[in-house]
């Protein structure tokens, strides 16, 4: 009978271990869309918001034929680009990465000879506005409203993870001792960045986003915006062509490098698999840099999250004015500003519940 209990005992540890298992992958294809998942989640109307201190570029000015903030006569404003991806994990925090490069690119605008500052992804996942859930996806206007009423500490805070973590005390900044220990840095301890304004640039409500009246004042606004203040961050569609797009760097030993192009509306469109509704299309944030025009095709420069080996280095290129991948269905901006006096730190944490 001793003998037999072991034998008995591993039966019925197996069984519920197998059941186990069977439990876990019917709830995961339950609970996990087919679609892949990159990390936009639309806001409901209601919650979103504005903070708007002063005029608004304006759009009834005349552009220039191109205008990119990586070649300002000569001069590439823009900052480092990062991926998603890693390290890791899969992160769908792609609403995070667009916002903080315009975060980032807009504070190097304004002092390019200065630190250049790199804003804290793991900090937006652990504390943001999805609270420890920031790989769960958002928008950036979310984004924008939290750093306006937060502030957001510098990446050397809090390294990239890919993975929601607590909003402990380690959460928003931390220094880690020889022998392991580590310790939480008080606010008002470190420089962070704040959004002194914000706001969106989006379509009439209930307006046909395939009417080319409303696609030419979108194109207008974001080129206003872009010019006068810096990057925006913006909705778009990832379609399959969209993301197996890699011709510099091709995704196997066995591929060939090819000829890189303009993403058109003919040879992309606007739709996905599941709707032929824009907005419900719309998955992925990326940050607008600016426009140019290839073989007569204005399209705009764009900057990717998924590392500098997708795309062209990074970037790619999109029509404009075809509501090309939807691109110009929605668009968000932000005034940012470093703050690292110790005086100006301790007023604005003070100060918190004031902007909430």
């Amino acid at each position: 009978m001793a003998d037999l209990m072991p034998l008995a005992l591993k039966v019925v540890l197996t069984i519920l271990a197998v059941a186990c298992i069977a439990l876990y992958f019917r709830q995961y294809e339950e609970e996990i869309p087919q679609k892949a998942f990159y990390g936009y989640v639309p806001q409901a109307e209601e919650l979103q918001t504005e903070v708007i201190l002063s005029t608004v570029p304006n759009h009834m000015e005349d552009f220039p034929e191109t205008f990119l903030w990586n070649n300002v006569d000569g001069v590439n404003f823009l900052t480092q680009s990062h991926a998603q991806h890693q390290p890791y994990h899969y992160c769908g925090a792609c609403w995070i990465f667009g916002s903080l490069a315009v975060i980032d690119d807009r504070l190097n605008i304004q002092n390019l000879n200065g630190v250049a500052f790199s804003g804290a992804h793991q900090v937006m996942i652990n504390c943001g506005p999805n609270f420890e859930n920031g790989c769960g996806g958002g928008a950036a206007n979310d984004a924008f409203r939290w750093i306006h009423e937060n502030g957001l500490p510098e990446t050397s805070c809090n390294n990239y993870l890919a993975k929601n973590n607590k909003c402990n005390a380690l959460g928003r900044c931390q220094d880690c001792k020889p022998g392991g220990q580590c310790i939480e840095k008080p606010e008002g301890t470190y420089a962070v960045a704040v959004v002194d304004e914000y706001g969106s640039i989006n379509p009439p409500k209930n307006a046909n986003l395939r009417d080319p009246t409303v696609i030419a004042l979108q194109v207008r606004r974001m080129k206003a915006e872009i010019s006068q203040r810096g990057p925006i961050a913006c909705g778009i569609i990832c379609t399959d062509k969209m993301v197996a797009y890699q011709p510099l760097h091709p995704s196997s030993t066995e591929g060939s490098p090819y000829e890189p192009h303009v993403m058109t509306y003919n040879g992309y469109g606007n739709v996905c698999a599941e709707s032929d509704d824009i907005m419900t299309c719309i998955d992925h944030v990326v940050e607008v840099v600016g426009w140019d025009v290839d073989n007569g095709v204005e399209h705009w420069l764009i900057r990717n999250s998924w590392g500098t080996w997708w795309g062209e280095n990074g970037f790619f290129r999109v029509e404009t004015g075809k509501m090309t991948l939807g691109i110009e269905s929605g668009c968000d901006w932000a005034v940012p500003r470093v703050i690292g006096e110790h005086s100006e730190l301790k007023a604005f944490a003070a100060e918190k519940a004031l902007r909430k």
